[in-house]
């Protein structure tokens, strides 16, 4: 078959490599997209340390090819998508139904290739209105159900989000659908434009003014009853924890590589009672099964944040294109 092969730091190549052979629990999918997520930016730039050779790739979508023995209620031809990671079961955090923070996480090969396998546990049928483009949006959507969930909001609270990238943005949309006031912070016009369009009551520029004194003089002094930090940005972060209100709440979204230190004033903690805290993917299967039904019923429109689709024979340059953030979410398709 046809993969996208990381092969050192910013080398990629389309090459033909074996298709995986599946085990008796296992389901093969016929990729039809797969989405360059920040993650896979960072592994592909040396940010995030990574062995090399490596197929990426985890926010994809098909039709199954091929079900082992053991595999019943999926079928050959069905589209689905699925989640890239095999969590034990056994560890603490599995057994406390926490998946997400399993103790022994296992990656399966990836979705820049033409098949991919994995567990039959991990498959979703998708409803015949979704897309295959769409269908790759369900993993992000469901990390953003995830941070979302972080917040603990009331209806009406104000709640900033930090960087209206793919995330940010759907995000937004979950937010509106909740009855918040939402207020974005992006550098990018384009993007802050996108924003409004999608429902953001405020949006900010950071590059023109404060973004601190902005939120409080939006927020009636106050600051926000939540923020997220949905970009990899120190600097971002420690803004963050300025704009929240008393009992406020901030949702560290976005990974930082490499990894640093952030300036924290402890006395916004104590004395306001501020909460920082963390999301990290999503509840497994909860949040990717209303993932699926928030984008079948278009409550979240994913398609607004696809900015390319480029053939898998193109995926170096997808790759330039994502890193640059010269668009949103960039797909390819073998």
């Amino acid at each position: 078959m046809k993969a996208a092969v990381l092969k050192a730091v910013r080398q990629i190549s389309v090459e033909d490599v074996p298709t995986p052979e599946i085990e008796p629990s296992d389901v093969l999918i016929h990729v039809k997209a797969c989405g360059i997520c920040p993650a896979d930016v960072q592994k592909y730039n040396g940010s995030r340390n990574l062995k090399f050779p490596r197929i990426l790739g985890h926010e994809f979508s098909g039709a199954i090819a091929a079900v082992g023995g053991d595999v019943s209620g999926l079928d050959v031809g069905q589209d689905v998508t699925a989640d890239a990671d095999f969590y034990c079961r056994r560890c603490h955090y599995c057994r406390l139904g926490i998946g997400n923070l399993c103790l022994n996480p296992k990656a399966y090969s990836g979705g820049f290739a033409e098949y991919v396998k994995v567990p039959y546990q991990n498959v979703f049928p998708l409803p015949g209105n979704i897309s295959f483009e769409e269908a790759t949006l369900s993993e992000p959507l469901a990390c953003c159900i995830h941070g979302f969930h972080k917040l603990r909001l009331e209806m009406g609270d104000h709640v900033v989000i930090i960087g209206a990238g793919p995330m940010g943005l759907m995000l937004l949309q979950l937010l509106k659908m909740a009855g918040a006031s939402a207020i974005v912070t992006e550098m990018i016009s384009e993007r802050r434009k996108l924003a409004s369009d999608l429902g953001a009551d405020a949006t900010i520029d950071p590059n023109m003014e404060d973004p601190v004194a902005a939120v409080k003089k939006l927020t009636d002094g106050r600051g926000a009853e939540g923020v997220v930090v949905a970009t990899g940005s120190v600097r971002a972060i420690e803004s963050g924890v300025q704009m929240a209100a008393k009992l406020g709440r901030v949702v560290i979204f976005g990974a930082v590589f490499p990894p640093a230190d952030i300036r924290l004033d402890p006395n916004i903690c104590h004395y306001n009672e501020v909460v920082i805290t963390g999301s990290e993917g999503y509840e497994f299967p909860r949040d990717r099964i209303y993932a699926i039904q928030v984008i079948a019923s278009r409550r979240v429109d994913v398609k607004a944040v696809i900015s390319h689709a480029l053939p898998l024979d193109e995926a170096a340059k997808g790759f330039e294109i994502a890193e640059r953030t010269a668009g949103l979410r960039v797909l390819l398709q073998p």
